[in-house]
Parts: C-alpha cells; structure tokens; sequence
C-alpha cells in the first residue's frame, strides 16, 4: 500500500499547488486591471479576461483541484480512518458533481443550422460561474487534499511473542 500511497500523497500536494498557483495568477492579473483603471472592483477586473492570464489561472485552477481531489481521495483512503474516509468520499461526490454540470451539453444549440453543437466546455464554465466552482470544485478539493496530507501513516510493530 505505501507504494501507491506516497505517489498518491505527492500528486496531491501537486494538484494543491497548482491550484493555489492559479488563483494567484488570477488574483494577480484582476488586481493589475484595478491597478491600471481604479475605477473598478476586483470581480469587474476579473471578467474583463484578458489572454493568456485568465486562462492560464483557470486551467491551473480547475486542473490542480482536480488532481487533489482525484488523488487525496486514494491517499486518504489508504491512510484509512473511518471519519477521513467518510468526509472525502461525500467531498468527493461534490467535486464528481461539478464535473457532471460542467461537462452537460451547453443550453442554446449549436449556433447555425449546418453547424454541429458545442462540446462539453468545464473550463468555461468554471470561468463563467466562479463562485459555483469555488464551493463545488476547488473548496472541497482543498479540504480533499489537506485531509489526505495530514493523514497518520500506520505504522506495524513487531509483535513480540510471549516467553516460553
């Protein structure tokens, strides 16, 4: 189990980095808006959306909750605990959640009649709905991976045989 475990506990630390890495990249460029024009909010600099910043905060956004939540999920579950367990399997099901909505056709069709209909966009829709993806996807998988990074390692002692 430790050899699935360590790999596990790293590629979430991973996903927690590149997560928090892109929402400082986000937050970064939505205050060099408000900073070149004082005149407007934090929220209203962050849907102006200039590229590459705003995408590049995304996708390491919704990528490093992912792969925290993927893989504390499995570190928290090999570390085992019953309540640890329990709390990342239902943190789980939110997260699975998000990506179910994420990944739902887009509503409006496809936008000419010998066009085909868009794919599944989940990186525009965390972009689009900031605040469902905050509480649905990364703040679960935030927990997700603290709970799998604090997690007890058991450690076996050797049983000592009654003398004879």
């Amino acid at each position: 189990m430790d050899g699935i475990r360590r790999p596990a506990r790293w590629a979430t630390a991973v996903g927690l980095l590149a997560a928090i890495g892109g929402l400082a990249v986000l937050f970064l460029y939505a205050l060099s808006e408000v900073l070149a024009d004082p005149t407007i909010s934090l929220a209203d600099a962050f849907d102006i959306g200039r590229l590459p910043w705003t995408t590049i905060g995304v996708d390491l956004t919704v990528g490093g909750a992912t792969l925290s939540a993927l893989a504390g999920v499995l570190a928290a579950w090999l570390s085992g605990g019953t309540i640890r367990r329990l709390i990342t399997g239902l943190l789980f099901a939110v997260v699975a959640f998000w990506w179910f909505v994420a990944l739902l056709p887009q509503p409006g069709g496809a936008p000419c009649a010998a066009c085909r209909p868009r794919g599944p966009e989940p990186l525009t829709v965390a972009y689009s709905n900031p605040k469902q993806t905050v509480l649905l996807l990364i703040a679960p998988a935030a927990v997700i991976g603290v709970l799998a990074l604090t997690a007890h390692r058991s450690r076996m002692r050797p049983v000592e045989s009654p003398p004879v």
